[in-house]
């Protein structure tokens, strides 16, 4: 009986002690169990751990699956124009707020305790929009074969604006890939 990893699903030699393919351990007590159908496609393939389902892919909250172009362009402009509408709320609301405090006599301390409470606020808004510009970008990195940790070291390093852009223009791959069906294929959702 042919002996399978039980994370990746590849196959491995009867006395391997770790996986070749993604070094897990091996249980050391006879063989591992046939992978599931979850593991591999009508054509034999392997999927691999991180492949998504459709649901998974086109979900805003996670970094599992792949978006086409289409599909990041037009969830980064809807983040991009969220940050923006709160962005010029929130600013209006500080100059408002630090004029009136200032007008009114009131001493530092006020004037200070209000920009602390407004920054707290700013990070209550763009928290999350920025974790979902990370699961975006990761989710078309998986459509160009990148794994999601290049992804956030590039954006860690600055230099987002530039992979942003070639996200953008970039063309996914054909088929299916380790991450998940061709996103082409999911009708519909933005």
């Amino acid at each position: 009986m042919a002996k399978f990893c039980k994370k990746c699903g590849k196959k491995i030699d009867d006395d391997a002690v770790f996986c070749d393919n993604c070094g897990t351990k091996v249980a050391s007590g006879g063989s591992l169990p046939a992978p599931s159908a979850l593991f591999y496609n009508s054509n034999g393939q392997s999927l691999g751990p991180d492949y998504a389902t459709e649901d998974e892919a086109l979900s805003w909250w996670n970094c599992r699956g792949r978006l086409n172009r289409q599909r990041f362009i037009f969830r980064y402009l809807i983040l991009m124009a969220i940050t923006v509408v709160v962005g010029i709320i929130l600013f209006g609301v500080t100059s408002l707020l630090g004029t009136n405090v200032v007008m009114s006599g009131h001493n530092e301390d006020t004037v200070i305790g209000v920009i602390v409470i407004l920054l707290l606020c700013v990070l209550f808004f763009f928290l999350p929009l920025t974790v979902l510009s990370i699961f975006i970008s990761i989710k078309r990195g998986h459509d160009l074969n990148i794994p999601g940790w290049v992804v956030v070291i590039i954006s860690l390093l600055g230099a987002s604006f530039f992979l942003s852009i070639y996200l953008a223009v970039a063309e996914g791959n054909d088929g299916t890939n380790q991450y998940g069906e061709n996103p082409l294929k999911y009708a519909g959702s933005i």
